[in-house]
């Protein structure tokens, strides 16, 4: 399914439920919900199955017995949730589980107490639910030495000198590797930008590791690494459902079940779904520690949808979040796009400003939020592609990389820049025009960031042709650099095509995704559709460099910047 097609059906989900305002644990799920769900479109990981169905039964069974038991006495006292405890005493308390405990009590009355407990034991699931509630207390006890922990070792850390600015990062394979350094583009760059404005803290997180650790280095034997990691991950796993009321879980699985009526991408699982809200809360509660410790005046992201609880303790606390562009937008990027329905307040798990490279990319996002002042899109320009030249020097290239780009400045150059698999693979059109271009057309491979590890394997999808192509320099040399040595762009539907516009370089698509996910124009009349052999080779003998259309100027604007961090700060 095509993005184009998810976003109407996230915006017929809005208009038939109330999902765009349903809040649980303190949480509007929307914008967390929407991420899982193109999670699961794309593994299946958070898809519902027949098991979850079943566990919802039992954690709503347990909850039942809990309530029975008077071990929840915010729910038992609170008329409004009272007809769904009846509800669930009836349709999930099996009499068999009243018969020991009314035996007790009428034992009670002759025995002495211990002596009860033991000729009458709990109803099964009762040991589960206490055991829930000691694990709770021991979690509350651990939080707070936690706590302590933490902020003595960001006193170590950082000393009194806390910085002004914390700029959320993962290195990954986002970096280039230059000489004896890794340059990370967009994180050292804005580091280098804002520095101008204040002091930056670059934190290096990894949400799916659960690794957090500050100045870029990670400290790994020492005593501050070890109580941040140590709980991030602090293991009392309690019980899922003391957490939840009632009624609120009843209540997901209602929105579930009519969100899944729309299409069955939206048959999400409730039990997944709520144990994730659990984990932001914990996150949440970890990331409310350090910024409180720090105090930083802004918060900032690269790739906001990774750092959900640190944006939703940030906002919480009143803390300017930041997302800092990182790629060139889609039109259809269904985490931003297609809000219809926000709330006049916004939500606390998104950012309160995306910061754009252009206005093509502001103009595209500003749509979805009109009606609430919390989100906004702001044109800043982008300081690793401004500012580029300042980053490279000669030496810092090996000398294949060096050849490369002057064998591009002296010939008709192609850049191909792949996606991610299992879209990576080229048509067969695009292998044979390589095949048969002229000798002195040079072809330039570059493979996504994130897929640099299958150099050797995409070697052999070129086979014959290897001698031809040109991979690995391709891949390794800097985006601005290749680009700039480069006459004409191609791919299936990378957003590189933005940044090939921004210098005024056509883009040739041979996926339809591009359509759904770029609009039908591509948002530049010098883009077009190659989708066989024919469309390929028309455009690559009409296509050439022209002036770059203002839309997509990148340029940076420190005016901008600075105006935006005093107006919010």
């Amino acid at each position: 399914m095509d993005l184009a097609a998810v976003g109407k059906l996230f915006l017929e989900a809005e208009n038939k439920t109330d999902v765009a305002r349903f809040e649980i644990l303190g949480i509007r799920i929307w914008p967390i919900l929407r991420i899982l769900l193109m999670v699961s479109i794309n593994d299946s990981r958070y898809a519902n199955s027949p098991q979850d169905e079943a566990t919802e039964g039992r954690i709503l069974a347990e909850m039942a017995r809990q309530v029975s038991y008077g071990r929840r006495p915010s729910d038992a006292h609170d008329a409004t949730h009272l007809p769904a405890i009846e509800r669930l005493r009836r349709e999930y308390v099996h009499p068999s589980l009243w018969i020991p405990r009314l035996l007790a009590r009428r034992v009670q009355r002759f025995l002495p107490h211990r002596f009860w407990r033991v000729f009458a034991p709990e109803p099964k699931g009762f040991a589960t639910i206490k055991a829930a509630a000691d694990a709770r207390e021991k979690y509350a006890a651990t939080s707070k030495d936690a706590g302590q922990d933490i902020k003595s070792a960001i006193q170590q850390t950082f000393g009194g000198n806390a910085p002004d600015f914390l700029l959320f990062t993962s290195e990954g394979a986002h970096y280039h590797a230059l000489g004896d350094k890794n340059l990370s583009p967009i994180a050292d760059a804005w580091i280098e930008t804002l520095s101008n404005f204040g002091t930056v803290q670059k934190v290096l997180a990894r949400p799916s590791k659960r690794e957090l650790y500050f100045s870029g280095v990670h400290f790994e034997n020492t005593e501050s690494d070890k109580v941040f990691q140590n709980f991030y991950v602090s293991g009392i796993n309690i019980a899922l459902y003391p957490d939840f009321p009632i009624s609120q879980f009843e209540r997901l699985v209602q929105l579930r079940n009519d969100m899944r009526r729309i299409h069955k991408i939206f048959d999400f699982s409730v039990p997944k779904l709520m144990n994730h809200l659990r984990g932001v809360q914990k996150a949440a509660y970890f990331y409310d520690l350090i910024f409180k410790e720090l105090s930083p005046k802004f918060v900032f992201f690269v790739s906001f949808s990774g750092y959900i609880p640190a944006i939703h303790a940030a906002n919480k606390l009143g803390i300017p979040t930041i997302d800092l562009q990182h790629g060139g937008t889609p039109q259809n990027h269904v985490y931003l796009s297609h809000y219809e329905r926000v709330p006049s307040d916004g939500y606390l798990s998104l950012p309160t400003m995306f910061w754009c490279w252009n206005e093509e990319t502001c103009d595209g996002l500003n749509r979805w939020w009109t009606g609430t002042p919390r989100h906004s899109a702001k044109r800043v320009g982008n300081p690793w592609w401004s500012e580029q030249s300042r980053h490279f020097q000669e030496q810092d290239l090996t000398r294949p990389q060096r050849d490369l780009l002057e064998h591009a400045k002296s010939c008709r150059s192609v850049l191909v820049s792949l996606v991610r698999p299992p879209d990576d693979v080229p048509p067969e059109f695009l292998l044979n025009a390589i095949k048969e271009a002229p000798a002195d057309l040079l072809w330039n491979i570059r493979l996504h960031p994130l897929d640099r590890q299958n150099l050797e394997a995409m070697n052999q999808v070129f086979g014959e042709l290897s001698e031809r192509v040109n991979l690995v320099e391709a891949t390794e040399v800097p985006l601005p650099l290749i680009l700039d040595v480069t006459d004409v762009h191609l791919t299936g539907y990378s957003t590189t095509w933005k940044e090939a516009a921004s210098l005024g370089i056509p883009t040739g698509f041979w996926h339809q995704s591009a359509v759904s996910s770029f609009g039908s124009g591509l948002g530049w009349k010098k883009n077009a559709l190659c989708t066989d052999a024919a469309s390929l080779s028309q455009f690559l003998e009409t296509s050439k460099r022209v002036e770059a259309p203002d839309e997509f100027s990148t340029t940076l604007d420190m005016q901008a910047i600075g105006t935006l961090l005093k107006s919010e700060a």
